[in-house]
């Protein structure tokens, strides 16, 4: 019963089945939330609804494939996002639209091959860490909207090719990693005005 415990300001959980619906509904001052070595496969749709102070998130080790556009509803102020070495394919195109306060997002060791979702992701994202996925591709249009990026890792996925002009509008860029892909040559149109 949550109804006694609504002060909580972090909760972590290991190795649960099944988040119920509205289980949080009464822990509204929460902070820091996580969940580890769960079976759960999909992130359920507004489970954070009440939410709206959480400032750090995290599903490490799960079992998590998929995440759905309404996952993260009510987290208007959670600026970290730790979705790394789950079994993540698959995001929907608005799944980080509802995070006008992210900043941090991991999602390495997943098996992630799509990146569609950044082109709707959080504006004040500064740091995207994709290592060691499926990705084949890096193309400017996905990363459009992400101008305030000062880190982001690709490192050991299967790059092969990254479009022209992908970097263009990154004046803020400090750190690119991308070792351990397939890339066999540098292109020098990657970083026009850069």
């Amino acid at each position: 019963n949550n109804a006694s415990l609504p002060n909580i300001l972090r909760l972590n959980l290991k190795r649960i089945f099944d988040i119920g619906q509205n289980a949080f509904e009464l822990l509204r001052n929460m902070r820091f939330f996580f969940v580890y070595y769960s079976s759960m496969i999909i992130l359920p749709n507004r489970l954070f609804l009440n939410m709206n102070r959480l400032n750090m998130l995290g599903f490490e080790h799960n079992l998590i494939e998929k995440i759905q556009n309404e996952s993260f509803i009510g987290l208007n102020s959670c600026e970290i996002v730790y979705l790394n070495r789950n079994r993540i394919d698959s995001i929907e195109t608005d799944s980080f639209k509802n995070l006008p306060r992210l900043k941090t997002l991991y999602l390495q060791r997943n098996f992630i091959r799509n990146l569609d979702f950044l082109m709707h992701s959080s504006l004040s994202l500064s740091f995207l860490d994709l290592a060691f996925n499926r990705i084949e591709r890096i193309d400017f249009s996905q990363f459009s909207r992400l101008r305030n990026l000062r880190y982001l890792r690709f490192e050991n996925n299967l790059i092969n090719q990254i479009g022209n002009d992908s970097f263009q509008n990154f004046n803020k860029l400090f750190d690119f990693g991308i070792s351990g892909n397939r890339l066999r040559s540098i292109n020098r149109k990657w970083f026009n005005k850069y």
